[in-house]
């Protein structure tokens, strides 16, 4: 399966083509702003890398937030016309499962994933995973909006691994930060 990906939601623009599970091309900047002028240049430039043509895709995947309103609004129309002009299957993955899924695969012995978004003040878009078998699961129903206060005092008895930007705000306030190691 051949999968073109991309992201704006939150403070970088990646794009990234995938052939059967192995990135075959991708391209990130760092950019809090400006993500319309480049999704679509980075877009050509990883499908000329990859050597597949738009319609040689099998699915489109992008995020849906939680994250910045205008990036996920960018990536999710650039994936919308991508698949009105050429047929391909589109599908949203939440930011926090991004996250979490990239810190499973890149981690060892790691039971409880926590992806935590910085969504300023003292709140945090935040998703608990649990590694079962060979998947990742998350143990809420989506990604949520808390305090920061009501999150670390419901999580302060958990350990795992954290990773988004409101990581290492989480560990500061945490009784016991050696609980949660940060994401590599």
């Amino acid at each position: 399966m051949k999968i073109l990906a991309f992201d704006t939601s939150l403070a970088a623009c990646t794009v990234a083509a995938v052939a059967d599970g192995r990135i075959i091309a991708e391209r990130s900047e760092r950019r809090d702003r400006g993500h319309a002028e480049a999704l679509m240049p980075m877009i050509v430039g990883v499908r000329q890398e990859a050597e597949v043509d738009y319609d040689g895709f099998d699915l489109i995947a992008t995020t849906v937030g939680p994250g910045s309103f205008t990036g996920v609004r960018v990536a999710v129309a650039a994936a919308r016309g991508l698949a009105l002009a050429t047929g391909v299957r589109t599908v949203g993955v939440t930011t926090t499962a991004a996250l979490g899924q990239t810190a499973w695969a890149t981690t060892t012995n790691a039971t409880s994933i926590l992806a935590i978004i910085d969504a300023r003040r003292e709140e945090v878009y935040a998703q608990l995973f649990d590694a079962v078998g060979d998947r990742l699961v998350s143990r809420w129903r989506g990604p949520m909006l808390d305090s920061l206060s009501n999150l670390v005092a419901n999580l302060k008895e958990e350990k795992g691994i954290v990773v988004g930007s409101g990581a290492a705000v989480f560990r500061q306030r945490l009784p016991d930060p050696s609980r949660w190691q940060d994401a590599e």
